[in-house]
């Protein structure tokens, strides 16, 4: 059996997703998703439960993205047990929001990406506002996802290195941008070797499926990237996602997935296998 720790969906109805209009490459995307379109895409694999990653809707609309999500998971017609929910680490209003949230037994943990042109990742310099936010969010059982640019990794590791109680989940294996006609960048190997070095840390093996040179690209391209943050992880900090619909820019979550059980098995043993695919998410996400 496997968790994915890494689904989003939305109501266009409801929500507004301003990076849609981003890229031509994302019309793919500019439509509702909901729990039956996942079902669908993930009935030929054996998958137990799923966890909802916020989708950087509009500010304004955080609380009700948390609202929807939310009677998602009550509902017994699917496998959505938690999410993970987007946040303003720079509202005035942050610790009011973070403890109305925590109180709900589906939020497990927070996140705010920045991998568009227009995020900021100076933002997250380790000055204090950011820093006291980010223990608080430990404080109240939550972790934070880390979802940055490979080039901004380093300031991963600073927030990290600053906040050793709260536990952070890097996301993508850190978007390397792997590319098979090139290696892998060396900032990146060296960014990861530093974030596997902190036990506070633990790596989300998704997203890399969606990346690289679309001419080009198969899915035994990403095993490198897979056996570096393995490497650097441990079989105890690794987990899978298949970041759905956004995988549909490449491949499916069978093939995916197929992917990686031929490739933990012909390189690792039976224990990882286990933790990557169920036993750490449980551990990560508190399930």
């Amino acid at each position: 059996m496997i968790i994915d720790t890494h689904v989003h969906m939305w109501d266009l109805k409801q929500l507004s997703l301003p990076w849609l209009e981003v890229s031509p490459t994302f019309k793919v995307f500019n439509r509702s998703l909901d729990p039956d379109d996942y079902g669908e895409d993930v009935a030929e694999i054996p998958l137990e439960k799923a966890i909802f990653i916020e989708t950087d809707v509009a500010p304004q609309q955080l609380d009700k993205e948390v609202e929807l999500v939310t009677e998602i998971c009550r509902r017994a017609d699917n496998p959505f047990c938690g999410m993970v929910i987007g946040v303003d680490f720079f509202a005035r209003s942050f610790r009011d929001y973070i403890d109305r949230h925590a109180r709900n037994p589906f939020v497990k943990g927070v996140r705010r990406p920045v991998v568009m042109p227009d995020h900021r990742v100076e933002h997250f310099y380790p000055e204090d506002t950011i820093i006291d936010h980010l223990h608080y969010v430990g404080q109240k059982g939550l972790h934070v996802e880390i979802c940055f640019r490979y080039q901004d990794l380093h300031f991963a590791i600073e927030l990290a290195k600053h906040c050793p109680e709260t536990q952070f989940v890097l996301n993508h294996c850190g978007n390397p941008l792997a590319d098979p006609v090139k290696e892998l960048p060396t900032v990146w190997q060296e960014a990861i070797a530093r974030l596997g070095a902190l036990e506070n840390v633990a790596c989300k093996i998704s997203g890399i499926i969606d990346i690289g040179n679309a001419d080009v690209w198969q899915l035994t391209d990403t095993s490198k990237v897979v056996d570096i943050c393995v490497e650097a992880f441990g079989e105890d900090r690794i987990c899978f996602g298949s970041n759905w619909p956004v995988c549909w820019m490449r491949t499916t979550i069978k093939d995916w997935y197929e992917f990686l059980i031929a490739h933990l098995a012909q390189s690792y043993n039976d224990s990882l296998r286990r933790k990557f695919f169920y036993g750490n998410a449980v551990k990560i996400y508190r399930l």
